[in-house]
């Protein structure tokens, strides 16, 4: 299908005369089977259950995939092995997934999609009422065979579609030739553009058979592979930063450093002397903030490699910026124009309650609208903070000749392989609400809260004549997709183009606290002790108030608040309980958790931690000993009371940290006064005890 711009009718010409063409540089060659000593045309039927396998999916302008090679085995393409393919629906098999559409490029094109077979590349259309369009995929033991059957040109018509092609490429394993054969050719469509022939994974290698013509039928076309290959090829590639598809991401801002991870590789067939990556950030003003580098092993052809930067980039104010890979210091590198990649990171600020996202600038350059008004187009995102509450779509537009509507789609990416899946929201809207030149806010009819990954908007045409924005302005986020007649596919220009659709929500923190670890008391323990737990903040906002208790086997449970200032999110405090562990003969677990009635607790399994105590059976008897102290509160001094005493006592005064500030001897048979006017005001806990008894108790200092 057409995007919605003036494009000029191509020339129709009649298929050259000439059986024969090449060799391109690589010397791959062409003959035909209108040539002595060409091929034979023989056409494979694989379109049934027993020969080929049907494949589904295809639609408009899509690609589907990847498949296996017959046997799981390689099939040689110029100088590397390829073991995977996918399949496009206008009349192409890749080697890496590229949606190649209208109008279709010469081969061989460096710069666009790359790495293809084109059988009869053309607008064809698999969907649509009553298309008897079909597609199967064939293995036998020495080739794989992709038929495409009674598909269709698109065309606006009623139906939407006119004339018939039937072709196949066969993959022969057997000496790495390629044939095409042509069945059935009937009709040209809306325009003249059907193009054959094979381009490398660079793009500056390629073989035409045809461009903007259409083959006879029962026809055979065979690309023999070079009998003697001569071509060197010394080239290094970039693959991607981050992630395989090298797509953008949102992060918070002023979070913490993340690393620079970057894919490289060799594209040639030639082995590759150690190189250097650089990596950069980039802001969106073209400034420079951070370079590193790193230095690249050998690499024999075909080989890639995934290193990390020595450097890392902690993302500060909210903005667009760019992660940059260059390599550099390969002696005769073939392909310039695969040195480098740039991925987009979208910086945002979190702390706000209702946060945007957008992958471009707001500023259009340039609109898309689909001929006959039925399509869409959609982009994808994922929330840097979960859970996300969705509250908003945002759709700008430049045009609205045909005072069109339009719906927006809000879907899930619970579909195949993250695809879209779950439909979450669909609002109509009609063109009397359509703004131009600005974003259009779409509410949601109700907000909807994911928890993790991210959602698809798509804006889908209502009527002729809506154009949506598109920015071609870098860096591009990849996220980019065409939706025709309910198929789709990556966007044709998704390296190049991003749509102005964005996505508003609130962030829903998550409360989690926790006791994380007992730090005292472990194992035997002969004397009371402070009661000590590391709390950990599991969740995603500072807390406070809440409570923490503690138990021993089938004691009192002691409960104290936390009411301090909140414990930042993946941080711990060490938490030291005023009252001292009671101890009783035996053992049994001591238990630690916190509850709270204040805050909403996200996840209850990391409340609790325990450890095993013991104690000895002569453990002191607490709180019934004939000695007291006193006065409580205390100023400066305090009051020991041991007439009924028969032995030497021993005093002990702990803070809130559980460290001894004081440590007293007192003699028994008296009264003795102890000076404590060194201790600061505050709250302390004390043990007064002999050889068999004690007393323990809160000591308040003022």
């Amino acid at each position: 299908m057409k995007k919605g711009l003036l494009l000029f009718a191509l020339l129709f010409s009649a298929l050259a005369n000439a059986g024969q063409g090449g060799p391109d540089a690589y010397g791959y060659t062409w003959i035909d089977s209108q040539e002595p000593g060409g091929p034979t045309y023989g056409w494979v039927d694989i379109a049934n259950p027993s020969d080929g396998i049907q494949v589904l999916g295809l639609g408009d302008d899509n690609v589907v995939g990847p498949f296996t090679i017959a046997n799981n085995q390689n099939f040689h393409f110029y100088w590397y092995d390829v073991s995977h393919f996918w399949i496009g629906s206008n009349g192409y098999i890749s080697f890496n997934q590229v949606n190649i559409a209208s109008p279709f490029p010469n081969i061989p094109t460096s710069g666009g999609p790359n790495d293809f077979i084109a059988g009869m590349m053309s607008d064809l259309k698999f969907d649509g009422a009553a298309n008897p369009a079909e597609c199967w995929i064939g293995r036998n033991t020495d080739s794989t065979v992709i038929s495409f059957i009674n598909v269709p040109f698109w065309d606006l018509t009623i139906a939407g579609y006119s004339g018939s092609n039937t072709f196949q490429i066969i993959l022969d394993d057997s000496d790495s030739s390629i044939y095409i054969n042509v069945q059935q050719q009937m009709g040209t469509g809306f325009q003249v553009q059907g193009v054959i022939g094979i381009e490398n994974t660079t793009g500056g290698v390629g073989l035409e058979h045809s461009f903007n013509q259409f083959p006879p039928a029962l026809y055979s076309i065979k690309f023999e592979y070079p009998d003697v290959v001569t071509y060197q090829a010394t080239d290094g590639r970039v693959n991607w930063n981050d992630n395989e598809n090298n797509k953008g991401v949102f992060i918070g801002a002023n979070g913490p450093a993340i690393d620079l991870v970057t894919n490289v590789g060799n594209s040639g067939n030639q082995a590759l002397s150690p190189f250097t990556a650089t990596g950069k950030i980039v802001n969106n003003l073209g400034s420079t903030l951070l370079t590193t580098a790193v230095s690249v092993p050998a690499l024999s052809a075909g080989q890639d490699t995934t290193l990390t930067y020595p450097a890392t980039w902690s993302p500060g104010n909210a903005g667009t910026y760019i992660h940059q890979t260059s390599i550099s210091g390969i002696a005769g590198d073939l392909v310039a124009a695969n040195n480098s990649i740039d991925r987009e990171i979208v910086v945002v600020d979190t702390t706000q309650t209702s946060i945007t996202l957008d992958y471009t600038e707001g500023v259009s350059n340039g609109s898309l609208a689909w001929n006959g008004g039925n399509g869409g187009v959609a982009m994808y995102f994922v929330p840097p903070t979960h859970p996300a509450k969705i509250t908003h779509m945002g759709f700008y537009h430049v045009s609205n000749t045909g005072a069109s509507s339009f719906a927006a789609i809000l879907y899930r990416d619970d579909g195949p392989g993250g695809s879209h899946g779950t439909l979450l929201d669909s609002v109509y809207v009609p063109a009397a609400n359509i703004l131009l030149n600005q974003y259009t806010s779409v509410p949601l009819t109700n907000p909807v809260t994911i928890a993790d990954s991210g959602v698809y908007v798509l804006w889908r045409m209502e009527g002729a004549n809506l154009n949506i924005g598109s920015s071609s302005t870098g860096p591009t986020s990849r996220h980019g997709y065409e939706v025709l007649d309910g198929v789709w596919a990556a966007y044709r220009a998704f390296d190049t183009e991003d749509f102005l659709i964005n996505l508003t929500y609130e962030p829903e923190y998550i409360e989690d606290i926790g006791a994380s670890s007992i730090l005292s008391p472990t194992g035997n323990v002969a004397t009371p002790e402070l009661v000590r737990v590391y709390l950990r903040n599991f969740g995603q906002t500072p807390v406070n108030q809440f409570d923490v208790s503690y138990q021993l086997a089938n004691g009192t449970a002691i409960t104290q608040a936390y009411n301090g200032s909140g414990i930042p999110p993946n941080d711990s405090i060490l938490f030291t309980f005023q009252t001292l562990m009671s101890l009783a003969p035996g053992s049994g677990d001591l238990c630690i958790w916190t509850s709270s009635t204040a805050i909403a607790d996200a996840n209850s399994g990391n409340d609790t931690t325990c450890t095993p105590i013991i104690t000895p059976p002569s453990s002191l008897e607490e709180n019934e000993a004939p000695f007291t102290l006193y006065p409580n509160p205390a100023r400066d001094y305090l009051m020991i009371d041991a007439v009924e005493a028969i032995e030497p006592l021993g005093l002990e005064i702990y803070n809130s940290q559980g460290q001894i500030v004081g440590r007293y001897a007192v003699p028994q048979g008296q009264t003795t006064r102890i000076s404590i006017n060194r201790l600061a005001a505050g709250c302390y806990t004390y043990v007064l005890s002999d050889q068999h008894q004690r007393s323990v108790g809160v000591l308040l200092v003022q």
